[in-house]
């Protein structure tokens, strides 16, 4: 997983964060479009684990945007937003 944040982070030139974020925005878009078993096996061969990704992100987020309160998330309604928001 940190292998594929550190390539995203790279060819995009962006910081940890934001590369974690662009992932998870990803990963969250295939949990939309494929079928489970599929998305599991996609996330699976690229080493992503997913739900304790989202955990730390959110997390982080939260701090940034200033949550910082320790509730996951920081009232963020979905990831791809808060991913989308400090990609712009």
């Amino acid at each position: 997983m940190d292998d594929l944040i550190g390539t995203v982070a790279d060819k995009a030139g962006i910081d940890e964060m934001k590369a974690k974020l662009a992932v998870l925005a990803v990963m969250e878009k295939l949990d939309s479009v494929l079928p489970a078993p599929i998305a599991g096996q996609v996330k699976s061969a690229l080493g992503v684990d997913a739900e304790g990704m989202m955990d730390g992100a959110l997390g982080s987020v939260g701090d940034i945007l200033g949550g910082g309160n320790g509730d996951s998330g920081g009232g963020l309604g979905s990831i791809a937003d808060a991913a989308k928001g400090l990609l712009d």
